[in-house]
Protein backbone atom coordinates (compact mmCIF):
# COMPACT_ATOMS: atom_id res chain seq x y z
CA UNK A 1 0.00 0.00 0.00
CA UNK A 2 2.75 2.47 0.91
CA UNK A 3 4.59 1.72 -2.34
CA UNK A 4 1.39 2.49 -4.26
CA UNK A 5 0.91 5.75 -2.33
CA UNK A 6 4.48 6.70 -3.16
CA UNK A 7 4.10 5.89 -6.85
CA UNK A 8 0.85 7.89 -7.04
CA UNK A 9 2.25 10.84 -5.08
CA UNK A 10 -0.25 10.36 -2.25
CA UNK A 11 2.01 12.09 0.24
CA UNK A 12 -0.52 12.54 3.02
CA UNK A 13 -1.37 8.85 2.94
CA UNK A 14 2.34 8.07 3.04
CA UNK A 15 2.78 10.31 6.07
CA UNK A 16 -0.03 8.44 7.81
CA UNK A 17 1.63 5.11 6.98
CA UNK A 18 4.96 6.31 8.40
CA UNK A 19 3.37 6.90 11.80
CA UNK A 20 2.89 3.14 12.10
CA UNK A 21 6.35 2.08 10.88
CA UNK A 22 9.04 1.28 13.42
CA UNK A 23 12.57 2.64 13.09
CA UNK A 24 14.63 0.72 10.57
CA UNK A 25 15.40 0.42 6.86
CA UNK A 26 11.75 0.56 5.74
CA UNK A 27 11.09 3.73 7.68
CA UNK A 28 14.29 5.29 6.33
CA UNK A 29 13.22 4.40 2.79
CA UNK A 30 9.73 5.87 2.95
CA UNK A 31 10.86 8.87 5.00
CA UNK A 32 13.61 9.55 2.48
CA UNK A 33 11.28 9.21 -0.49
CA UNK A 34 8.73 11.46 1.19
CA UNK A 35 11.44 14.03 1.80
CA UNK A 36 12.51 13.81 -1.84
CA UNK A 37 8.93 14.24 -3.06
CA UNK A 38 8.55 17.25 -0.73
CA UNK A 39 11.73 19.00 -1.90
CA UNK A 40 13.66 18.36 1.33
CA UNK A 41 16.68 17.09 -0.54
CA UNK A 42 19.23 17.07 2.26
CA UNK A 43 17.02 14.86 4.42
CA UNK A 44 16.24 12.65 1.43
CA UNK A 45 19.91 11.98 0.67
CA UNK A 46 20.76 11.22 4.31
CA UNK A 47 17.86 8.81 4.87
CA UNK A 48 18.04 7.03 1.53
CA UNK A 49 21.81 6.53 1.69
CA UNK A 50 21.35 5.05 5.13
CA UNK A 51 19.03 2.34 3.83
CA UNK A 52 20.47 1.89 0.34
CA UNK A 53 22.66 -1.13 1.10
CA UNK A 54 19.68 -2.95 2.59
CA UNK A 55 17.60 -2.14 -0.48
CA UNK A 56 20.31 -3.33 -2.86
CA UNK A 57 20.19 -6.77 -1.24
CA UNK A 58 16.49 -7.19 -0.59
CA UNK A 59 14.34 -4.82 -2.67
CA UNK A 60 15.71 -3.95 -6.14
CA UNK A 61 12.63 -1.95 -7.15
CA UNK A 62 12.96 0.27 -4.09
CA UNK A 63 16.71 0.50 -4.63
CA UNK A 64 16.10 1.83 -8.14
CA UNK A 65 13.62 4.42 -6.92
CA UNK A 66 15.94 5.43 -4.08
CA UNK A 67 18.90 5.89 -6.44
CA UNK A 68 16.86 8.01 -8.82
CA UNK A 69 15.62 10.14 -5.91
CA UNK A 70 19.18 10.50 -4.58
CA UNK A 71 20.45 11.55 -8.00
CA UNK A 72 17.61 14.06 -8.36
CA UNK A 73 18.40 15.49 -4.93
CA UNK A 74 22.08 15.84 -5.80
CA UNK A 75 21.17 17.63 -9.03
CA UNK A 76 18.87 20.00 -7.15
CA UNK A 77 21.81 20.78 -4.86
CA UNK A 78 24.11 21.22 -7.89
CA UNK A 79 26.25 18.22 -6.88
CA UNK A 80 26.50 16.84 -10.40
CA UNK A 81 29.41 14.47 -9.73
CA UNK A 82 27.46 12.72 -6.97
CA UNK A 83 24.38 12.67 -9.19
CA UNK A 84 26.34 11.09 -12.05
CA UNK A 85 27.59 8.31 -9.76
CA UNK A 86 24.07 7.58 -8.51
CA UNK A 87 22.76 7.46 -12.09
CA UNK A 88 25.64 5.17 -13.10
CA UNK A 89 24.78 2.64 -10.39
CA UNK A 90 21.11 2.84 -11.31
CA UNK A 91 21.88 2.19 -14.97
CA UNK A 92 24.32 -0.65 -14.27
CA UNK A 93 22.39 -2.62 -11.67
CA UNK A 94 18.73 -1.57 -11.58
CA UNK A 95 17.79 -0.15 -15.00
CA UNK A 96 15.11 -2.80 -15.53
CA UNK A 97 13.33 -1.81 -12.31
CA UNK A 98 12.06 1.57 -13.55
CA UNK A 99 9.22 2.19 -15.99
CA UNK A 100 10.92 5.30 -17.40
CA UNK A 101 14.66 5.70 -17.73
CA UNK A 102 16.16 9.00 -16.49
CA UNK A 103 18.68 8.90 -19.35
CA UNK A 104 18.29 12.62 -20.14
CA UNK A 105 19.12 13.73 -16.62
CA UNK A 106 21.91 11.18 -16.34
CA UNK A 107 23.56 12.44 -19.54
CA UNK A 108 23.55 16.04 -18.33
CA UNK A 109 24.88 14.98 -14.92
CA UNK A 110 27.80 13.20 -16.61
CA UNK A 111 28.69 16.28 -18.65
CA UNK A 112 28.55 18.50 -15.55
CA UNK A 113 30.14 16.00 -13.17
CA UNK A 114 33.40 17.93 -12.90
CA UNK A 115 31.87 21.35 -12.24
CA UNK A 116 31.85 22.88 -8.75
CA UNK A 117 28.52 23.56 -7.03
CA UNK A 118 26.77 26.79 -7.95
CA UNK A 119 26.16 29.56 -5.45
CA UNK A 120 24.37 32.89 -5.38
CA UNK A 121 24.70 36.03 -3.29
CA UNK A 122 22.75 39.27 -3.16
CA UNK A 123 21.92 42.12 -0.82
CA UNK A 124 18.47 43.48 -0.09
CA UNK A 125 15.05 42.75 -1.61
CA UNK A 126 14.68 41.98 -5.30
CA UNK A 127 12.29 43.86 -7.56
CA UNK A 128 12.01 42.58 -11.09
CA UNK A 129 10.25 44.36 -13.93
CA UNK A 130 8.70 41.83 -16.28
CA UNK A 131 6.58 41.78 -19.42
CA UNK A 132 4.64 39.26 -21.47
CA UNK A 133 6.16 38.17 -24.78
CA UNK A 134 4.13 37.42 -27.95
CA UNK A 135 3.58 33.77 -26.96
CA UNK A 136 2.35 34.62 -23.47
CA UNK A 137 5.48 33.84 -21.44
CA UNK A 138 6.79 36.20 -18.77
CA UNK A 139 10.21 37.67 -19.60
CA UNK A 140 12.61 40.21 -18.15
CA UNK A 141 15.37 42.28 -19.72
CA UNK A 142 18.59 41.30 -17.96
CA UNK A 143 22.30 41.99 -18.36
CA UNK A 144 24.26 38.75 -18.06
CA UNK A 145 28.03 38.81 -18.37
CA UNK A 146 27.79 42.21 -20.01
CA UNK A 147 25.23 41.06 -22.60
CA UNK A 148 21.69 42.44 -22.53
CA UNK A 149 18.80 40.25 -23.62
CA UNK A 150 15.28 39.02 -22.82
CA UNK A 151 15.23 36.10 -20.39
CA UNK A 152 12.28 33.79 -19.87
CA UNK A 153 11.47 33.33 -16.18
CA UNK A 154 10.88 29.69 -15.33
CA UNK A 155 11.02 28.79 -11.64
CA UNK A 156 10.75 25.09 -12.47
CA UNK A 157 13.81 24.96 -14.72
CA UNK A 158 17.00 23.27 -13.59
CA UNK A 159 19.31 25.01 -16.04
CA UNK A 160 19.37 28.08 -18.28
CA UNK A 161 18.67 27.29 -21.93
CA UNK A 162 20.00 29.60 -24.63
CA UNK A 163 20.52 29.44 -28.36
CA UNK A 164 23.97 28.69 -29.74
CA UNK A 165 24.24 32.23 -31.11
CA UNK A 166 23.43 33.77 -27.73
CA UNK A 167 25.86 31.40 -26.00
CA UNK A 168 28.60 32.69 -28.29
CA UNK A 169 27.69 36.27 -27.36
CA UNK A 170 27.96 35.31 -23.68
CA UNK A 171 31.46 33.99 -24.36
CA UNK A 172 30.89 30.49 -22.99
CA UNK A 173 32.82 27.42 -24.11
CA UNK A 174 31.06 24.06 -24.32
CA UNK A 175 32.05 21.24 -22.01
CA UNK A 176 33.00 17.92 -23.62
CA UNK A 177 30.04 15.73 -24.49
CA UNK A 178 26.58 16.02 -25.99
CA UNK A 179 23.34 15.04 -24.26
CA UNK A 180 20.10 14.00 -25.94
CA UNK A 181 17.18 15.50 -24.03
CA UNK A 182 13.45 15.32 -24.61
CA UNK A 183 10.91 18.12 -24.53
CA UNK A 184 8.34 17.84 -21.78
CA UNK A 185 5.63 19.12 -24.13
CA UNK A 186 6.39 17.38 -27.41
CA UNK A 187 8.65 14.51 -26.42
CA UNK A 188 10.98 15.40 -29.28
CA UNK A 189 14.66 14.62 -28.73
CA UNK A 190 17.24 17.38 -29.06
CA UNK A 191 21.01 17.13 -28.68
CA UNK A 192 22.39 19.87 -26.45
CA UNK A 193 25.77 21.14 -25.33
CA UNK A 194 26.51 22.51 -21.87
CA UNK A 195 28.79 25.25 -20.62
CA UNK A 196 29.62 27.05 -17.38
CA UNK A 197 30.05 30.73 -16.68
CA UNK A 198 32.64 30.73 -13.86
CA UNK A 199 31.46 34.10 -12.50
CA UNK A 200 28.55 36.38 -13.27
CA UNK A 201 29.34 39.57 -11.37
CA UNK A 202 27.74 41.69 -14.05
CA UNK A 203 24.32 40.11 -13.87
CA UNK A 204 21.94 42.80 -12.63
CA UNK A 205 18.27 42.81 -11.80
CA UNK A 206 17.56 46.50 -11.29
CA UNK A 207 19.72 47.56 -8.33
CA UNK A 208 20.53 44.06 -7.17
CA UNK A 209 23.68 42.27 -8.30
CA UNK A 210 23.46 38.51 -8.57
CA UNK A 211 26.29 36.08 -8.93
CA UNK A 212 23.99 33.36 -10.28
CA UNK A 213 20.65 33.59 -12.05
CA UNK A 214 20.12 29.87 -12.05
CA UNK A 215 18.81 29.30 -8.56
CA UNK A 216 18.24 31.27 -5.40
CA UNK A 217 17.83 28.28 -3.10
CA UNK A 218 21.38 28.56 -1.80
CA UNK A 219 23.20 31.70 -0.87
CA UNK A 220 26.88 32.28 -0.27
CA UNK A 221 29.43 35.05 -0.46
CA UNK A 222 31.58 33.42 -3.12
CA UNK A 223 31.19 34.00 -6.88
CA UNK A 224 28.79 31.69 -8.65
CA UNK A 225 28.70 29.42 -11.62
CA UNK A 226 25.78 29.22 -13.99
CA UNK A 227 24.97 26.46 -16.44
CA UNK A 228 23.95 27.30 -20.00
CA UNK A 229 22.63 24.86 -22.58
CA UNK A 230 21.92 25.16 -26.27
CA UNK A 231 20.91 22.82 -29.12
CA UNK A 232 23.73 21.10 -30.97
CA UNK A 233 21.98 21.80 -34.29
CA UNK A 234 20.03 24.99 -34.70
CA UNK A 235 18.63 26.94 -37.70
CA UNK A 236 20.37 30.24 -38.28
CA UNK A 237 17.05 32.09 -38.03
CA UNK A 238 16.45 30.94 -34.47
CA UNK A 239 15.67 33.98 -32.32
CA UNK A 240 18.16 34.90 -29.66
CA UNK A 241 15.67 34.54 -26.88
CA UNK A 242 16.78 32.49 -23.94
CA UNK A 243 15.42 31.00 -20.77
CA UNK A 244 16.69 30.97 -17.25
CA UNK A 245 15.67 30.15 -13.74
CA UNK A 246 15.06 33.19 -11.55
CA UNK A 247 13.68 31.99 -8.22
CA UNK A 248 12.99 34.52 -5.54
Amino acid sequence: MADTDLQNYQLRALETHLQRVADGPERDYFSGMLAARSGQFGDAVAQLNRTLQHLRESAPKRAAMALEAIATAYRADNRYGDAARAYAELSKHFADQLDDSPADDAALARILSGTPPQTISWHGPVKLKTSINPIGSRVAELVVNGVRGPWLLDTGANQSLVTRTFAERLGVRPLPGVAAVGSGLTGLQTSVRAAVLPTMHRTRIRSTRFSDIRSSRRSASSPSRAMSFWPEKQPEQTAEACGCTCEG
